[in-house]
């Protein structure tokens, strides 16, 4: 999925519109089929379906005033949504290493 989904994105994905805001994206629930509608048809949306992820979030890597990068996470169905907790630690991660790169 990583090396297909990439050309396969739409205009209106998450990933681009979390490089055009600068702004996470997040989707608590129903993450399978909000991927699979951000994709062109092909493998990438049918491997995300055997992923099957439940909820995603976006995270903009920020540096020096720009976006240099994107931090994706999904959970599974068993896990449910991110719970604010892990979500602060990811946008601090992701703060850490739009500083570094």
């Amino acid at each position: 999925y990583a090396e297909r989904r990439i050309p396969s994105l739409r205009e209106d994905s998450f990933l681009f519109r979390a490089l055009a805001t600068g702004r996470s994206v997040v989707v608590d629930s129903g993450a399978t089929a909000a991927v699979q509608g951000v994709l062109l048809p092909g493998e990438a949306r049918d491997l995300v379906a055997e992923l099957a992820p439940e909820s995603l979030v976006v995270l903009p890597l920020r540096g020096r005033g720009r976006t240099v990068g994107l931090l994706t996470l999904f959970t599974g169905a068993d896990r449910g949504p991110m719970p604010d907790t892990d979500r602060g630690t990811a946008a601090d991660v992701a703060g850490r290493a739009g500083l570094a790169l």
